[in-house]
């Protein structure tokens, strides 16, 4: 390798460090995730989520033998072995985001039907290139319940409580 690819790249990991680090301590000011705008940007600037976001369908909504096989599908993905499925719960985004599963999403709105489909296994997740590797005995699947679009995968201890799947149940 090159000497000035060599740099580059160095620099370019150098600067990804201080990025993740700056995040993690909370932002260049002193508060949380708040970094500040460059000079003569508004706040205004800022982007904000899409408003034609597909919303709730009514149905026809895929059955949940259907969210399973998806999910476990989607578990493989993530080093998934000896995959089972513990939980199948037909929801709305904004019910999953409001009980801290997961956050909220610029890819269908609140009152989109999804699955939550929780799968126990052993994965891995990685992180940033020569960062560590986080390992999980279960994952939680958020899909599109019209789709079968995977939205997000995570691994939310909250599903693990019986009162939070209740209230997801019930939404």
């Amino acid at each position: 390798m090159g000497r000035r690819k060599m740099l580059a790249t160095v620099l370019g990991t150098v600067g990804l460090m201080v990025m993740a680090a700056v995040s993690l301590a909370g932002g260049i000011d002193g508060r949380t995730g708040q970094v500040p705008m460059p000079a003569g940007v508004s706040p205004e600037a800022e982007y904000q989520p899409p408003t034609d976001l597909p919303g709730a369908m009514g149905g026809p909504l895929m059955g949940e033998e259907v969210a399973k096989g998806a999910a476990i599908a989607a578990a493989r993905a993530h080093s998934g072995a000896g995959c089972r499925v513990e939980n199948v719960v037909l929801t709305t985004h904004d019910a999953l985001v409001g009980q801290g599963v997961f956050s909220p999403s610029f890819s269908v709105a609140d009152s989109r039907q999804v699955y939550l489909v929780t799968v126990s296994g052993q994965f891995a997740f990685g992180g940033l290139p020569g960062g560590p590797v986080i390992r999980a005995d279960f994952i939680n699947v958020e899909m599109d319940a019209s789709t079968g679009e995977v939205l997000a995968v995570g691994t939310s201890k909250k599903t693990q409580d019986p009162e939070i799947l209740e209230a997801l149940r019930a939404r």
